[in-house]
């Protein structure tokens, strides 16, 4: 084969020399364009070729083939089959794990992923929970308060002190354990929100929804919770057409498992349908607790504060409710409402306990002008405030005469910031109540 011309010098014997200089400027390099010829011909116009050399043999020393090793063999068999001399791979270098750790990798992972699945788990299959006490609020409800179980059980301060004096209680714990007994119903895990209604500060509705079995609770709840009520010595109760009726309540269970305690028909047959009244109402799925005070309610405040303001304004716009000791007063409270179409809002228990609200101005009214006439009513209130802080707990009272109240685009925001330490102290209190009346 021809080579490439290289530099004129003495010709080279063909064995090359392993520890002779290898030089790259005389090394000769195969052109690879070149057709394979024998001879050393040369052509016009260029320098004589020769035959091209055999490849240089590699300076570094051969190493020797290692031996076939048995793959099934054990650790000690293999070494034993590894040549004297030879390097092993753990010489000067980090030795490959052994495959006991890679299960043990395996098993760390999977404790892991446990770790952080089993809680997700939990939620889709345990405590995830679709809202449906919401859906039986009745056409025409004027006030709303809805409390969310699972945002309430996550404030330590209500597991240890409400749940607490509950779970504490041998007589309470073997009741709940009769009425799941009798009605197939788990109120001590099952429930996940109440509501609580009123269309006239009458008529009043109370909704319990929860993760209650459909097939279970449906046949057994009505008649079930008639046997306990009998076990206890409740006397006067019937059950007619699936509804439990007595002297004071009417309880049924909608279909879709929604438990309902009512204090009338009317109000019964409202709610046991589920409708989308509640979203026309406006009432926040999301919060510790939330409410809504629609424009019936206000109306009937502005016609008789006297009489309607403490049935029917919720804690959130109590502010005036013992502060009603002048026509002046009266004329303020009556004034505020009047002007007022709807109140929304919601606890939110995470870094401070707080209540965030929302007045909605009726036609006609700035919200400007509807702060200012509900600032007014808060400082009458001022007035009365060691009446109003004795008679409230918890520390409602002063956060609520503290309130801050800032006009927007379209509503009143009202920010009423709770202090924590007598959150919890009303709820230790609330507590010490339910042992009483539990007869602990």
């Amino acid at each position: 084969m021809p080579g490439t011309i290289v530099q004129d010098e003495p010709p080279r014997d063909t064995d090359v020399d392993p520890g002779a200089d290898d030089a790259a400027s005389k090394t000769i390099v195969d052109d690879p364009r070149s057709e394979p010829r024998s001879g050393g011909t040369p052509t016009s116009g260029s320098r004589a070729t020769r035959d091209t050399m055999p490849d240089p043999i590699a300076t570094e020393p051969v190493r020797a083939t290692l031996p076939d090793i048995d793959p099934n063999a054990s650790e000690e068999d293999a070494e034993a089959q590894q040549p004297e001399g030879e390097q092993s791979p753990g010489d000067g270098a980090p030795a490959p794990a052994p495959k006991r750790r890679n299960v043990l990798f395996f098993v760390i992972g999977g404790l892991l992923f446990v770790a952080l699945a089993g809680p997700l788990v939990f939620y889709f299959l345990v405590w995830r929970y679709r809202p449906t006490a919401p859906q039986h609020i009745p056409a025409g409800t004027t006030l709303a308060v809805r409390f969310d179980g699972r945002e309430l059980y996550l404030y330590e301060p209500f597991r240890k002190h409400v749940i607490g004096s509950i779970d504490g209680s041998d007589k309470a714990k073997s009741r709940l354990d009769r009425i799941k007994k009798h009605t197939g119903v788990d109120l001590r895990n099952e429930v996940r929100e109440i509501v609580f209604a009123t269309m006239n500060a009458e008529s009043w509705i109370v909704l319990v929804g929860g993760n209650f079995d459909a097939g279970r609770a449906r046949k057994k709840f009505v008649p079930g919770l008639k046997t306990f009520l009998e076990e206890e010595g409740v006397q006067g109760y019937t059950v007619e057409d699936g509804v439990l009726k007595g002297p004071v309540l009417r309880i049924a269970q909608a279909d879709d498992t929604t438990i309902l305690i009512a204090n009338n028909d009317e109000i019964l047959r409202a709610a046991t349908d589920p409708s989308d009244a509640w979203q026309e109402l406006g009432l926040a799925s999301s919060g510790a607790m939330s409410f809504v005070i629609d424009r019936g309610a206000f109306d009937a405040v502005s016609k008789n504060p006297s009489e309607k303001v403490s049935g029917v304004l919720p804690p959130a716009l109590a502010i005036g409710a013992l502060a009603l000791v002048t026509p002046e007063t009266l004329d303020h409270v009556s004034d505020a409402s009047k002007s007022t179409q709807k109140m929304t809002g919601y606890l939110d228990l995470g870094k401070g306990p707080k209540i965030m609200a929302d007045i909605v101005p009726t036609t006609g009214t700035t919200p400007g002008a509807l702060s200012d006439k509900w600032q007014t009513v808060q400082t009458d209130a001022q007035g009365m405030r060691d009446v109003l802080t004795s008679f409230y707990s918890a520390g409602l009272a002063p956060a609520m005469l503290d309130a801050k109240l800032k006009p927007r685009n379209e509503t009143v925001m009202v920010t009423i910031q709770w202090e924590r330490k007598e959150l919890d102290a009303g709820l230790e209190k609330l507590g010490e109540k339910i042992r009483e009346t539990l007869g602990e």
